[in-house]
């Protein structure tokens, strides 16, 4: 687990410099680890796999952090009932990335 902390942290540091490519590659390669370790619908991984979401938004890259969004949004929603925070906090993360994604094809494409 310490490794997976450290991949983490190291992450966290390289997004906040503006680093996101080598903050994406250590945060899959962190959730890769977590996954074997716990299962890929454990609990835990919502959370990184909703960090790792908006990263991939930082990114511009809306299709990933759909898919990753519904991911971790399936596996909150069996944990915790549909009027959870978590549950409405990663619907609301959907929506923004599908509105700043309409947005960017209607200006920008």
């Amino acid at each position: 687990m310490k490794e997976i902390l450290d991949l983490k942290h190291k992450a966290k540091f390289d997004e906040e410099v503006g680093d996101y490519e080598r903050a994406e590659k250590l945060l899959s390669r962190a959730i890769a680890l977590k996954e074997r370790s716990v299962g890929a619908e454990h609990p835990a991984m919502a959370a990184d796999l909703h960090a790792l979401a908006m990263l991939n938004l930082a990114m511009e890259n809306h299709d990933r952090a759909e898919e990753l969004l519904v991911k971790a949004l399936g596996i909150r929603r069996q944990e915790f009932g549909a009027n959870h925070p978590d549950v409405l906090e990663t619907i609301n993360a959907i929506a923004l990335v599908q509105m700043e994604h309409e947005f960017v094809t209607q200006h920008w494409a």
